[in-house]
């Protein structure tokens, strides 16, 4: 019985002593920018994930009227298509230090504009 009370004492500590840890350990927030996300769209490897990506975005600005496609008629590789066709036009945000998801939004409200 002590044996197993000193397991759970010790358990209990540990975990106490990593959430402290973790709470001290500052992490950055982890996003894309324009050229990080091209890379990751040009790997077989993140491909699916830099999709992902750009669906979460799209569907955001579904549902905040920044763009007005209809729905159920995009693809993922839409989507890239058009992310990097407005590269091309704006090779300037390439390399800006900007979101990804700020710039694929600006490409989505211009390509599927909202009726005002």
């Amino acid at each position: 019985m002590n044996r197993l009370a000193s397991v759970v004492l010790a358990v209990f500590l540990c975990g106490a002593a990593s959430a402290q840890f973790q709470q001290r350990k500052q992490v950055p927030g982890r996003y894309f920018t324009p050229a990080s996300l091209v890379a990751q769209m040009n790997s077989g490897d993140t491909e699916r994930l830099a999709q992902f990506y750009l669906m979460g975005t799209y569907d955001l600005t579904q549902d905040s009227g920044q763009s007005c496609a209809v729905r159920g008629t995009t693809t993922p590789v839409q989507l890239e298509k058009i992310f990097t066709d407005y590269l091309q036009a704006h090779p300037g945000l390439k390399n800006a230090d900007r979101t990804a998801a700020g710039v694929a939004a600006q490409a989505f409200a211009e390509y599927w504009p909202c009726q005002r």
